[in-house]
């Protein structure tokens, strides 16, 4: 059933914004720490403002944000598209995900997570695409402003995975 998986993390953010506290620290002016701070604080604004859109997937899943720990997984399956699709919603919220768009035509869900302790909650994108009979599930999890997702990128995917497999069972 399970052909790949492929997992990415960011690590980048951690050493930019340490650079940039370093050298505002080591500055004469101590003026020049309220840019950097100012940068952050609109980032993370801006994050938090849109973190429930579906529109801003390009942003949560670009490989060049470094302020979104994300990790992807790539699983084809033998059922067709709209079957795997409806199966998937059925699922989502055991999985502790709430769903805020899902398109069957285009097999694309949009869910996200609750706060907890660890994380602002994370963004749950995915997408099928139907080729010869077999599905392709293209997993994503973005966790909001953070430069570690703490397990909780995994621990989404192996509870959406549990779901999964336990409602095959019959």
């Amino acid at each position: 059933m399970k052909e790949s998986i492929s997992k990415s993390k960011n690590g980048a953010g951690i050493i930019i914004i340490s650079l940039l506290a370093f050298g505002a620290i080591l500055s004469k002016n101590k003026e020049c720490l309220l840019i950097p701070a100012f940068i952050i604080t609109l980032i993370f604004l801006f994050g938090i403002l849109t973190r429930r859109s579906s529109w801003s997937k390009p942003y949560f899943t670009s490989k060049y944000n470094i302020f979104v720990a994300k990790i992807r997984h790539r699983e084809e399956f033998d059922f067709p598209k709209h079957l795997l699709f409806e199966k998937l919603v059925e699922i989502m919220p055991e999985a502790g995900f709430k769903i805020r768009k899902a398109n069957e035509d285009m097999g694309d869900i949009f869910a996200t997570t609750s706060l907890t302790w660890f994380s602002w909650g994370e963004n749950i994108y995915i997408s099928l695409q139907e080729v010869n009979g077999k599905t392709t599930l293209d997993f994503c999890s973005a966790c909001l402003f953070q430069f570690s997702s703490w397990g909780k990128n995994e621990s989404n995917y192996d509870n959406f995975m549990d779901e999964f497999e336990k409602s095959l069972i019959i």
